[in-house]
């Protein structure tokens, strides 16, 4: 899985379970992961990062 934000990229590896798609991701400085869950044909995700204590939110779209 592949991220393209604007000035940054991230890759990851997901896995797919049911309707839940979990993806871990890293870079040399940070790592992650993200649960997806499918909502009426988006996936929904939320995030999180070690060390942190709020959870991101995102929309996955196909590219």
């Amino acid at each position: 899985m592949k991220w393209d934000i604007p000035g940054n990229s991230y890759s990851g590896v997901g896995l797919l379970s049911g309707n839940v798609f979990a993806v871990g991701w890293g870079t040399a400085k940070n790592v992650g992961v993200v649960l997806y869950v499918d909502s009426g044909g988006k996936l929904v995700g939320q995030w999180g990062q070690p060390g942190g204590t709020d959870l991101g939110s995102e929309t996955l779209t196909r590219n």
